[in-house]
């Protein structure tokens, strides 16, 4: 029976395992491949303001990226995503700010010569959304970190550049575990395991990081040991 007990509960946690995985991978295929809500443009020449553009009523300051950013996106071919910043609005008795980040496109035409550089403002909601349908509050959390482990994309704008780690109740050798394995399995005494899962965002500097309490392991495991009491 102990054996039966143990071979079980393997083997319900390689199905929890599997089935967590499924979801994961089609969670983070949706934030790479989502077609992400624009707060607004701009197009630079050198490091002036061109021209920039609001997919709102309200007019945001759009010329807030570094001279830094703008040199990086000129010596790189792929997309520049830059870390969250805050878009404000300007003027008028409506003030507004929105978390964004801002996506850095250096431009050439054929021949190769520099035609500007294009920033998109990519709303911070286009990420928080989709976490949102797989979020369980109870049972399973995710979080868009950036590669200073802090949060830039939640459900609850409450933690935004909170520590990741700290949020999801690690220690800084668990969580570094995590990032480095990709998953960490915690069995606290008594309480259900927990599966935390880590991966690069592709195309971004950013992680998907989380963490699911498998509660249906414990409840089969507490189902064999009863039975093993019975019997």
């Amino acid at each position: 029976l102990i054996e039966e007990q143990k071979s079980a509960s393997k083997g319900q946690q390689l199905r929890s395992d599997v089935e967590i995985r499924q979801d994961w991978q089609k969670l983070s295929r949706s934030l790479i491949y989502s077609t992400s809500r624009l707060a607004g443009f701009g197009v630079y020449a050198g490091d002036e303001l061109l021209y920039s553009y609001y997919n709102s009523f309200v007019s945001y300051d759009t010329d807030i990226i570094s001279e830094t950013d703008l040199t990086r996106a000129e010596s790189q071919k792929s997309p520049l995503w830059t870390d969250l910043m805050t878009l404000k609005s300007t003027g008028g008795w409506y003030h507004k700010e929105e978390p964004v980040y801002s996506v850095l496109k250096y431009v050439q035409d054929e021949e190769g010569k520099h035609l500007g550089t294009v920033v998109l403002f990519v709303r911070e909601t286009s990420f928080s959304d989709i976490l949102s349908n797989t979020e369980d509050t109870q049972n399973r959390q995710f979080y868009l970190v950036n590669q200073d482990n802090q949060v830039i994309s939640s459900v609850d704008k409450a933690f935004l550049s909170q520590d990741a780690g700290a949020m999801l109740g690690l220690s800084e050798s668990e969580y570094l575990t995590c990032l480095n394995k990709g998953q960490l399995l915690l069995e606290p005494v008594g309480k259900a395991p927990i599966l935390y899962m880590a991966s690069d965002i592709k195309g971004t500097p950013f992680r998907l990081i989380g963490r699911t309490v498998l509660e249906e392991l414990r409840v089969q495991r507490r189902e064999l040991a009863v039975f093993m009491q019975i019997t």
